[in-house]
């Protein structure tokens, strides 16, 4: 009786040792143009991994405030970007590489939760690869002023 106690009370405590969840890192972006307030998405950077056939695509709008600078009619109008992510963990830090385009709209308009209507001015992001490491941002310049930054770190925003 002794010995089958003793052995259940050893799985118990290698069952608790070895279950120990993984510290979660999640990827926080951000997207904020010349004229506009910031767009913030948080992921799990887990759920970013390259996959075959499976692109990763964030929508981020881009609103011009009222009261801003405004340096051309296309400041003047709503602004989109498709950002589509993939991240490559490494030893202590994470590979990201980004593409995506930014679109601006006469209109802002959504059909079935679907960013709708046509573009009248397209910019192409091209393919970046940078390098995350915990707790420091990364900010990167996109076409018109349109700054992205990333951080990666385990708090959810």
């Amino acid at each position: 009786m002794k010995k089958i106690i003793g052995v259940a009370a050893t799985c118990m405590l290698m069952m608790g040792c070895s279950s120990q969840q993984a510290k979660k890192l999640y990827l926080n972006t951000q997207m904020q143009s010349l004229v506009s307030g910031p767009t913030t998405i948080s992921l799990e950077a887990d759920r970013l991994l390259p996959q075959k056939n499976i692109s990763h695509l964030n929508l981020y709008p881009m609103q011009p405030l009222p009261g801003k600078a405004y340096r051309d009619d296309l400041d003047r109008k709503f602004a989109a970007a498709k950002m589509y992510i993939n991240v490559t963990p490494d030893a202590d830090s994470r590979t990201v590489e980004i593409s995506g385009q930014i679109d601006y709209y006469d209109h802002q308009r959504y059909n079935n939760a679907q960013l709708v209507g046509d573009s009248i001015k397209t910019f192409n992001v091209p393919k970046r690869t940078v390098e995350l490491t915990y707790g420091k941002p990364v900010v990167i310049e996109l076409p018109r002023g349109i700054q992205y930054s990333l951080l990666l770190t385990d708090q959810f925003q």
